[in-house]
């Protein structure tokens, strides 16, 4: 994610995006664990017995695990103790203000990290400590790994990967690859995936319980669709416009990564005029995008059918519509991320009417912001199942 744009950069890249696709579309392996998660999270809604319940854990557990079993197995879900720890760990980092900054402070000015920061040490640890966890997981897959069975995880794949591209040419530009490089990758995977898809869940759910005339439209249109006797699959998708639409808006207006993750300028150039000299930090402010009057009417009014056309179709080339950034370091997890969040807010929405807990407002819309995330803040909900 904000490694060098190098030659193992491109290699690992290409072998992640196609071990991706074959986790999506040629053996649904994706849709199956999620869909899995997505009957634990409406078995708990249903627990809550209509009761008012903040949703942010629930989400949050059920968007790790579904990225944990991807990554390391079926066994590594949230009730797996080693999954357990790296949330703790990352919850803890991200959620830390002080080490937050810290950590920012460190990652734009280098020499900041010789002044002897109080929360320097802090940091190191927690990095030090989550890599560990990681390193070790990945072990485990590299241990058990063999080339001549069907891989089921993402770890699997990209070593079998690796180690297929190296016996063909052992003294190709694959030997570029190290365990580094896949343990980074690995990293950038399981924070992006935790992070922010529970985070567009929390803004998806917040808004549709402040504009209730989407959600009874999003409803109208899934029963017309799947029905009431199943769920609905990925082969609904693009029967369902609106549902789509609302999940383009949410990510419009929510802006969980605001600001996109940092990138750093490869030589000299120039940018509106002005001057970006080689390995100078740059941040792209998505929202500024996402919320200017010159590129979107009303620019802060939520409505999802700004994102469908006269005809009744999804439109799905708006050029300021950038939550997973743009180009060639445009976020690579993106098709993974879209499948994730159709399949659960269609799914709960196919089960539950939200509505704003007894007695209380609807969910604000403000935000507080962690380290490179933007969540609404804390609220609670209740949930009315459907018949």
């Amino acid at each position: 994610m904000m490694s060098n744009y190098g030659r193992a950069w491109k290699l690992l890249r290409k072998l992640f995006v196609a071990t991706l696709r074959r986790f999506i579309h040629d053996d649904a392996l994706a849709e199956k664990k999620i869909v899995v998660e997505a009957k634990k999270l409406v078995k708990f809604v249903e627990e809550q017995n209509e009761k008012p319940f903040d949703p942010d854990f629930i989400l949050t557990k059920c968007a790790v695990s579904v990225i944990s079993t991807i990554i390391f197995g079926d066994e590594y879900d949230m009730e797996h103790p080693d999954i357990v720890e790296l949330l703790r760990l990352s919850d803890k980092f991200v959620k830390d203000r002080k080490l937050a900054d810290a950590n920012n402070l460190m990652d734009l000015f280098y020499w900041s990290r010789y002044l002897f920061l109080p929360n320097y040490k802090k940091t190191l640890k927690y990095n030090d400590v989550y890599k560990k966890h990681l390193q070790e997981l990945v072990k485990r897959q590299k241990q058990c790994l063999e080339l001549t069975k069907p891989v089921k995880t993402l770890t699997n794949a990209l070593l079998k990967a690796r180690e297929e591209l190296e016996n063909e040419n052992p003294e190709g530009e694959q030997t570029l690859l190290l365990d580094e490089d896949i343990l980074n990758t690995i990293t950038d995977m399981f924070a992006a995936g935790s992070e922010t898809g529970a985070g567009t869940l929390l803004w998806a759910i917040a808004y549709l319980v402040n504009y209730p005339v989407y959600q009874e439209k999003i409803r109208e249109e899934i029963d017309k669709v799947v029905g009431r006797d199943r769920l609905p699959t990925l082969e609904d998708r693009s029967n369902l416009p609106l549902l789509n639409a609302t999940i383009l808006e949410v990510q419009r207006l929510g802006n969980v990564v605001d600001t996109a993750v940092p990138h750093c300028a490869m030589k000299d150039t120039t940018l509106s005029g002005y001057r970006v000299p080689k390995n100078t930090i740059v941040f792209v402010d998505l929202e500024s995008v996402h919320l200017n009057p010159q590129c979107w009417e009303n620019a802060e009014e939520f409505n999802p059918f700004r994102h469908i056309d006269s005809n009744g179709e999804l439109i799905t080339n708006q050029g300021n519509w950038l939550p997973f950034g743009a180009g060639r370091r445009g976020c690579a997890g993106e098709p993974l991320a879209k499948v994730e969040l159709f399949l659960f807010l269609s799914i709960m929405l196919h089960q539950f009417n939200f509505l704003p807990a007894d007695g209380e407002s609807p969910p604000s819309l403000k935000a507080k912001k962690y380290m490179i995330t933007k969540y609404p803040l804390s609220y609670k909900v209740k949930a009315i199942r459907r018949r």
